[in-house]
């Protein structure tokens, strides 16, 4: 159930758009969610592109949209929409395991994830959610949808580390064991300090003298940690850590634009 009731100015004040490139699934969702009697209409599309065209002619209030599409994909379309407008609830459906896909959507800014197959009840009740939250709120809960996923690319950072420390204690060079041990253990330290700092941030909802608190905290941490991410690449060559281009300054720039600014309104 929905945790507070649909806002009366957002009910039918626009339609909903479906994208999903299976026919009879457009067709099962429009039936469901017509029955609901919330939108002033049920757009349809089957690709990305067609979404696209259709979300800049209609305005949807609300967009359902799969993950996997012919073509250019949900997060590509969750990115244009961001882009025109960081207010539509976008709602994602996968019924594949795309963890990684599942971050990415979270931080180009969907609001929730369906697991296929769902139960009606969980539909409905995720359009009610999101159609119950001001724009405000929706705002929040992105930016902690973004926290937690880049809490998950922290751990994930923190095995890598973690792998290519063990690999480097097979090596003979002494000086390159301690160096590196040295430099990895501070780095997870820091790392450590962002995800308690994230936890504390997602706990302190509605107190923004925490918040910021834990927010000078994190920049601290972030900005160490950049500083020690470079002195390991730099010391191993860029070539001997098995660690994403993309990965490093995604979680910098992630972590500073997320945690710094977004402090929520009272």
């Amino acid at each position: 159930m929905p945790k507070k009731p649909i806002n009366p100015s957002r009910k039918k004040s626009g339609p909903l758009l479906i994208v999903d490139d299976e026919r009879r699934m457009v067709e099962a969702l429009t039936e469901l969610v017509s029955q609901m009697d919330l939108f002033n209409g049920i757009q349809q599309a089957y690709s990305a592109e067609e979404a696209w065209t259709i979300y800049k002619k209609t305005k949807p209030i609300v967009v359902l949209s799969d993950l996997k599409l012919p073509g250019e994909n949900g997060l590509d379309l969750l990115a244009k929409i961001r882009q025109d407008d960081l207010n539509i609830p976008v709602l994602i459906m996968t019924g594949y395991g795309y963890y990684d896909s599942i971050l990415k959507a979270y931080e180009l800014g969907a609001d929730l994830f369906l697991l296929k197959p769902f139960e009606i009840y969980e539909l409905k009740d995720a359009i009610k959610n999101l159609l119950s939250l001001s724009p405000q709120e929706l705002k929040f809960r992105r930016d902690i949808n973004v926290m937690q996923a880049l809490h998950e690319k922290i751990k994930i950072l923190e095995s890598i580390i973690a792998r290519e420390k063990e690999s480097i204690r097979i090596k003979d060079d002494e000086i390159i064991q301690s160096t590196f041990g040295s430099i990895a253990h501070s780095l997870k330290g820091e790392f450590m300090h962002i995800g308690n700092s994230i936890r504390e941030i997602l706990e302190a909802a509605g107190n923004p003298e925490r918040i910021e608190e834990e927010c000078k905290i994190a920049e601290s941490s972030i900005d160490y940690s950049q500083l020690l991410l470079r002195r390991l690449m730099e010391y191993l060559n860029m070539g001997r850590l098995n660690i994403s281009e993309v990965l490093i300054p995604d979680i910098i720039k992630r972590s500073k634009a997320i945690l710094l600014p977004r402090i929520p309104d009272n």
